[in-house]
């Protein structure tokens, strides 16, 4: 019976990783990652039938899913470089350069050790969890992470493959605020033609605030009420000069 294609590429990438320079147990710890690679690609519904079909945005998945697997960060800087070896093995020069700017420690969000990311309402260590937890009605959002206190449910979300919160936990009513606010904030950035980050300078200027401290998912309920923001941003004068 002749294999199909699937299996083919199955033996061939992991024919790769045994061919690559290094010793016995660098070759070992790359055939396991292999195996491991194309084992989260079937379960995501991915066939992979040739090394090109191996898209970065592939790469940027598992590394994600292993994050949050909770895989130590050096481990996870093992299996990239792993993986690069495997790309650089089978002529993939751009995919495994070190310094690809998506394929990266640092853009991959595995540079560093797993933020611990405390509640400010009570104090208490926050969980990750998957949306389907927090939204599950939303399918849309059930395989997106999340930070979730588990004594007093204010959460926030994470940066895209990622696990850094996107700011502090909120609660149902800082929630509510900040909505608001990013209901008002984004045409005015987007209508006036400029990046979001000009419109968090503008901003920023605005509010009298330090620009680290301008980005709407680390603004508090004394911000956003208190200072006003809402007035400030329905200004019908506004100019980004």
């Amino acid at each position: 019976m002749a294999k199909s294609k699937a299996a083919i590429f199955r033996q061939r990438f992991i024919g790769l990783a045994n061919s690559s320079q290094g010793s016995e147990e660098e070759i070992w710890f790359r055939r396991c990652i292999a195996q491991e690679f194309i084992k989260f690609m079937r379960a995501s519904g991915i066939n992979l039938h040739h090394i090109n079909n191996v898209k970065i945005k592939y790469i940027e998945r598992y590394f994600t899913y292993r994050y949050h697997q909770g895989v130590k960060a050096v481990v996870l800087q093992r299996e990239l470089s792993a993986l690069q070896a495997i790309l650089a093995e089978a002529g993939q020069s751009i995919k495994a350069d070190p310094e690809h700017p998506r394929l990266n420690p640092q853009a991959l969000g595995i540079a560093g050790s797993r933020p611990e990311v405390i509640c400010p309402y009570c104090n208490c260590s926050a969980s990750l969890v998957k949306g389907c937890e927090i939204y599950p009605h939303r399918a849309e959002l059930a395989e997106q992470f999340y930070w979730i206190c588990p004594q007093c449910k204010a959460y926030s979300g994470c940066h895209k493959g990622q696990g850094r919160p996107r700011g502090t936990l909120a609660n149902e009513e800082l929630r509510q605020l900040r909505r608001k606010v990013h209901w008002l904030f984004d045409p005015m950035w987007k209508n006036a033609g400029i990046q979001r980050e000009d419109g968090y300078v503008w901003l920023a200027r605005k509010l009298n605030i330090p620009l680290h401290c301008c980005h709407i998912g680390l603004f508090d309920v004394e911000l956003v009420g208190l200072r006003s923001v809402e007035r400030k941003l329905t200004l019908s004068n506004v100019s980004f000069l």
